[in-house]
């Protein structure tokens, strides 16, 4: 079975709600990304690549801490 199809999407989070997240801001390469809630409560996601599609849109986009 592909990747694409063990592929389920279990919600959908608005930008306002939630925003993906590096914890170490590219520094180091892990399969570690945060979503990171409003409240300060956050969930860990692991992916499966290195460095995969996920981890360079997070680094593409401006810094919440800027």
């Amino acid at each position: 079975m592909g990747r694409k199809k063990r592929l389920r999407i279990v919600a959908c989070l608005p930008a306002t709600e939630a925003t993906l997240a590096d914890p170490f801001s590219g520094e180091f390469g892990t399969r570690m990304l945060l979503i990171r809630f409003q409240d300060g409560s956050w969930l860990r996601v692991d992916t499966e690549e290195l460095r995969g599609n996920l981890h360079m849109y997070v680094l593409q986009q401006p810094s919440a801490d800027n």
